[in-house]
């Protein structure tokens, strides 16, 4: 990895208690399946469950994976969307430019004018 990850998901506490340590020293939220023979105190997010039936794992990480899943297609989402408003805030700034440069011409026409009827008397 080229980065540490944003959180870590624990099914079973017991079993897997040094990627808990660790995560816990590295600052990593946790969010783990917590049964009654688990210290719930380590984890950030406690999902109390029972972590040693796979219907019940099947269950939660089918929840878990949708909110992920959810997550990341609004995060393109956004992204996309802060693309196409700086696209048009671009488009906005030349059309400023423009209107301020015809303002410009519009001022220097009337001087041009007094200046050719000045130069004819």
């Amino acid at each position: 990895m080229t980065r540490l990850p944003g959180a870590l998901f624990v099914v079973d506490t017991m079993r897997e208690h040094i990627a808990v340590k660790e995560a816990l020293k590295l600052n990593i939220p946790i969010f783990a399946m917590v049964d009654t023979n688990s210290d719930p105190k380590q984890i950030d997010y406690v999902i109390p469950s029972n972590d040693d039936a796979s219907k019940s794992i099947e269950a939660i990480l089918s929840h878990v994976t949708g909110a992920v899943a959810e997550g990341l297609s609004e995060r393109k989402s956004e992204k996309t969307a802060e693309k196409e408003g700086a696209s048009e805030a671009k488009e906005a700034a030349q059309k400023l430019k423009q209107l301020q440069k015809l303002k410009q011409l519009q001022k220097l026409r009337p001087l041009q004018k007094r200046k050719q009827l000045q130069q004819k008397t």
